[in-house]
């Protein structure tokens, strides 16, 4: 054995060339070397399944975020409304309660709109994750989006 050479060699399916042990794409071709979990084995379903609900999870996590920043825009919304109500009818200078009623309304929005953000940035990542998963088939992708029946 030379130095700096492997005692143990994994063989390419697709070509046949020999690679080190360890080696995880061949040298010669470029093809996935070893066992894939996308192939059926005595764990790759439970592995799939774990991984959906994994991806199921962050996907509503994602989702209340959202969901958060148009809740935070709307109480926005309301508590201007409400200074503004309030100014006419407490006999506020108009300038004040306008003023007051405008800086809660933009806050809400900005605030809101900055949650929504980042709930859709969220759900961007998650479907890159989703989208590039070598473990995952079409079928499980569509079940880890929840996009079944939406089509």
């Amino acid at each position: 054995m030379k130095m700096g050479e492997s005692a143990k060699t994994t063989v390419c399916n697709n070509c046949n060339a020999k690679n080190a042990e360890f080696t995880l794409i061949c040298e010669v071709c470029g093809s996935e070397l070893g066992p894939s979990l996308t192939k059926s084995g005595p764990h790759a379903d439970k592995v799939k399944d774990k991984l959906k609900r994994r991806y199921q999870k962050a996907y509503i996590a994602a989702d209340s975020i959202v969901l958060s920043g148009g809740i935070v825009k709307g109480a926005g919304y309301l508590a201007g409304f409400a200074i503004f109500l309030g100014g006419a009818v407490g006999g506020i200078p108009v300038g004040i309660w306008i003023t007051g009623a405008s800086l809660f309304a933009i806050l809400g929005y900005v605030v809101g709109s900055v949650l929504a953000a980042i709930g859709q940035t969220v759900m961007a990542a998650l479907d890159t994750a989703v989208n590039t998963s070598p473990l995952l088939s079409d079928e499980d992708r569509v079940d880890a989006m929840r996009l079944r029946g939406s089509q």
